[in-house]
């Protein structure tokens, strides 16, 4: 594993090289560049992971060049988005405010958003909101239980969202976003 100079981020590996995620200027990497690295290829041919395979969190952030906070991500050399959904007990607490569950074949993802009425009009979760009509892919990683590995479900279909209220990690009742996602 090897840092930037500048900022001591982790540098990624990409065809022409290993850049820095902060410093070097990542949108000069022409748009069919493919990233190698020790899972497998990322490319706008194919996806690195396999379906119902589990892997572990900073493998795949690292492999898809993901948000390494954000359960969220968006990938825009590739127009994809990656979802982790970290395993909790399904009850309103402080500790996890997303209430994601699996109910009747499909996933129920809440949007990002810890505190505080979630937007739907920026950021991830429009990106979310509008994967059909900008042709966005979104592929979801599940964690069952708590310290395990994220089993990766494969590509979903959007089939749409609603608001809902939910408390927040500050305990205070908000707003958030629960998209139904069911696998293609």
């Amino acid at each position: 594993m090897q840092f930037c100079d500048k900022c001591d981020s982790k540098l990624i590996k990409t065809s022409i090289g290993l850049k820095c995620p902060k410093c070097d200027n990542i949108d000069e990497i022409p748009k069919k560049t493919i990233i190698k690295n020790e899972i497998g290829i990322l490319s706008h041919d194919s996806f690195p992971f396999e379906k119902n395979q589990s892997y572990e969190a900073p493998d795949i952030r690292n492999t898809l060049n993901c948000d390494r906070q954000s359960g969220i991500s968006y990938n825009k050399d590739y127009n994809f988005l990656t979802l982790l959904r970290y395993a909790h007990k399904l009850e309103p607490n402080t500790s996890n405010p997303y209430l994601d569950e699996y109910k009747d074949g499909k996933y129920f993802y809440v949007g990002k958003g810890p505190t505080g009425n979630q937007t739907i009009t920026s950021g991830v979760n429009e990106k979310l909101a509008n994967a059909k009509q900008t042709g966005t892919k979104i592929h979801l990683f599940w964690q069952e239980y708590a310290n395990n590995d994220f089993l990766y479900v494969g590509e979903m279909n959007l089939e749409g969202h609603e608001s809902k209220t939910q408390p927040g990690k500050d305990g205070n009742d908000r707003i958030v976003y629960v998209f139904t996602l069911k696998p293609i």
